[in-house]
Protein backbone atom coordinates (compact mmCIF):
# COMPACT_ATOMS: atom_id res chain seq x y z
CA UNK A 1 0.00 0.00 0.00
CA UNK A 2 1.01 3.81 -0.86
CA UNK A 3 2.60 4.81 2.48
CA UNK A 4 1.48 8.64 0.94
CA UNK A 5 -1.95 8.12 0.71
CA UNK A 6 -4.51 10.92 2.39
CA UNK A 7 -7.11 9.74 4.32
CA UNK A 8 -10.29 11.48 4.72
CA UNK A 9 -13.44 11.13 6.34
CA UNK A 10 -15.78 8.39 5.48
CA UNK A 11 -19.34 7.20 6.59
CA UNK A 12 -18.07 4.19 7.30
CA UNK A 13 -14.45 2.67 7.50
CA UNK A 14 -14.18 -1.46 7.59
CA UNK A 15 -10.78 -2.97 7.48
CA UNK A 16 -10.18 -6.32 6.60
CA UNK A 17 -7.65 -7.69 8.94
CA UNK A 18 -7.50 -11.32 7.42
CA UNK A 19 -9.17 -13.33 4.77
CA UNK A 20 -9.01 -16.64 5.39
CA UNK A 21 -4.98 -17.43 3.90
CA UNK A 22 -5.62 -14.68 1.20
CA UNK A 23 -2.56 -12.65 0.15
CA UNK A 24 -4.17 -9.34 -2.11
CA UNK A 25 -1.94 -6.47 -3.06
CA UNK A 26 -3.39 -4.44 -4.84
CA UNK A 27 -3.38 -0.55 -5.11
CA UNK A 28 -7.07 -0.53 -3.99
CA UNK A 29 -7.24 -3.48 -1.85
CA UNK A 30 -4.48 -5.23 0.42
CA UNK A 31 -4.61 -8.28 3.01
CA UNK A 32 -3.78 -8.77 5.26
CA UNK A 33 -4.06 -5.47 6.42
CA UNK A 34 -0.55 -3.91 6.05
CA UNK A 35 0.11 -2.75 9.48
CA UNK A 36 -1.98 -5.09 11.56
CA UNK A 37 0.91 -6.25 13.46
CA UNK A 38 1.61 -3.19 14.73
CA UNK A 39 -1.64 -2.37 16.24
CA UNK A 40 -2.21 -4.03 20.02
CA UNK A 41 -5.63 -2.65 19.94
CA UNK A 42 -6.15 -4.80 16.54
CA UNK A 43 -3.69 -8.10 18.13
CA UNK A 44 -5.20 -8.25 21.56
CA UNK A 45 -9.29 -9.25 20.57
CA UNK A 46 -7.39 -11.36 17.53
CA UNK A 47 -4.80 -13.21 20.60
CA UNK A 48 -8.45 -13.86 22.17
CA UNK A 49 -10.40 -15.58 19.26
CA UNK A 50 -7.62 -17.24 17.23
CA UNK A 51 -4.11 -17.01 19.04
CA UNK A 52 -2.76 -19.85 16.81
CA UNK A 53 -3.85 -17.99 13.24
CA UNK A 54 -0.24 -18.05 11.21
CA UNK A 55 -0.40 -14.20 9.80
CA UNK A 56 -0.03 -15.93 5.81
CA UNK A 57 2.88 -13.08 4.82
CA UNK A 58 5.20 -12.65 8.56
CA UNK A 59 4.62 -16.41 9.01
CA UNK A 60 4.30 -15.75 12.60
CA UNK A 61 1.17 -17.05 14.90
CA UNK A 62 -0.99 -13.79 16.09
CA UNK A 63 0.23 -14.60 19.75
CA UNK A 64 3.75 -14.21 18.73
CA UNK A 65 2.75 -10.58 16.83
CA UNK A 66 1.09 -9.62 19.97
CA UNK A 67 4.13 -10.24 21.99
CA UNK A 68 6.30 -8.17 19.80
CA UNK A 69 4.87 -5.02 20.41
Amino acid sequence: MNGSRTYHSRPIDIDLIFFDHEVIDTPDLVIPHPRMHLRRFVLEPLAEIIPDYVHPVLNKTVTQLLHEI
